[in-house]
């Protein structure tokens, strides 16, 4: 499934959006941007909520709106899961989920308890919307969306309303039903974390204007100095095993091991973890004896020497991927460390990206 977006229309006098976008069939592309950067305007086009004359939309090579056509908003068969809180007042939590299964054309491939179970919401489906939270109100919103059997999800910023630890589990689930079910997601958020964890591809926005498409990699790449890290790259690993005995997960990092202390990671999974070049030190001493675990060769793509000041900071390959190291520049020069060395990467901490 291909989604095409051309459009270009006024939200006020002066600002306009004006976007040219080719999304990839079947994964999760975000839309980054501050406040009203646009990122919701596209949102509400696609999904019908407004109409925009001779503007473009196709999914599947299904024109959605062009210069003579406009499908209405309940016909196209898309999931929107609002920023703002938008349960049916009069009804109950349960009644707003049955209401997206009866808007389903197709049998839902997500059960109903299943839904329940994973948005923990069973305590709450005999309550009205008055009597929920913000987050209560989400989760189900969030669950009504699902079980309509969209062909495309929209996420306007839906976990602002969310604790951290039920956030993350949601976008692994949302990583999931987009991996199962093959249904595209398109994420609006000005989390930085968010979009490097859930994302397959990403736009950033400004002033109505989408920047080039960007993978996680070189996304996290452009904005590590505003996350206040000196570079941060984000890795793909894979499952081995978890280490009960020492609580700790291993994973299969480029076919050597890193160790985390996540113990919730499922057999088989493919996750990304962040690694901030300050917690990355250089060996040239394979033998010595250290406490930290996460040790492995890796060549030195590329330095960066500013020719004064205390640090300088290198790219390390390892195979396809690559992350970064901030040492000081006493110890480049003490190492004699130059492009093309191979040498041993000592990653003091790793942080996963649920």
């Amino acid at each position: 499934m291909a989604i095409r977006i051309k459009a270009r229309f006024r939200r006020s006098e002066d600002f306009e959006i004006d976007v040219n976008l080719n999304l990839p069939a079947s994964q999760i592309v975000a839309l980054f941007g501050k406040s009203g950067s646009g990122k919701s305007s596209i949102l509400r086009f696609i999904a019908g909520l407004e109409r925009h004359p001779e503007n473009f939309l196709s999914i599947n090579g299904q024109i959605l709106q062009d210069g003579t056509r406009f499908v209405k908003p309940e016909e196209r068969e898309i999931g929107y899961v609002f920023q703002n809180l938008n349960l049916f007042p009069h009804i109950s939590a349960m009644e707003n989920l049955k209401f997206g299964l009866a808007r389903s054309k197709s049998p839902s491939e997500v059960e109903l308890d299943e839904i329940i179970d994973i948005l923990e919401i069973k305590n709450l489906l005999g309550k009205f919307p008055s009597e929920l939270s913000g987050g209560e109100q989400q989760r189900v919103a969030i669950g009504r969306a699902l079980l309509s059997t969209p062909r495309l999800l929209l996420l306007d910023e839906p976990l602002s309303w969310l604790d951290q630890d039920l956030k993350f589990r949601l976008l692994n689930y949302f990583k999931h039903i987009n991996r199962s079910l093959q249904i595209p997601i398109i994420l609006v958020s000005h989390s930085f974390e968010e979009v490097i964890n859930i994302s397959d591809w990403i736009y950033e926005l400004k002033d109505g204007k989408a920047g080039d498409k960007k993978s996680v990699r070189e996304f996290s790449l452009g904005h590590s100095e505003t996350q206040g890290a000196d570079q941060t790259a984000v890795v793909t690993c894979k499952f081995i095993e978890t280490d009960i005995a020492h609580s700790l997960t291993n994973l299969d990092f480029e076919g050597d091991t890193i160790y985390i202390t996540s113990p919730d990671i499922k057999a088989h999974d493919t996750i990304r973890i962040r690694i901030d070049a300050k917690d990355v030190s250089i060996s040239k001493n394979w033998e010595t004896e250290t406490s930290i675990l996460n040790r492995f060769p890796v060549t030195i793509e590329s330095i960066i020497d500013p020719g004064s000041g205390p640090s300088a900071i290198l790219q390390l390959n390892k195979n396809k991927q690559f992350f970064f190291s901030k040492i000081t520049r006493k110890s480049l020069y003490d190492l004699s460390l130059t492009e093309g060395q191979v040498v041993l990467a000592q990653v003091k901490s790793a942080a996963l990206l649920h």
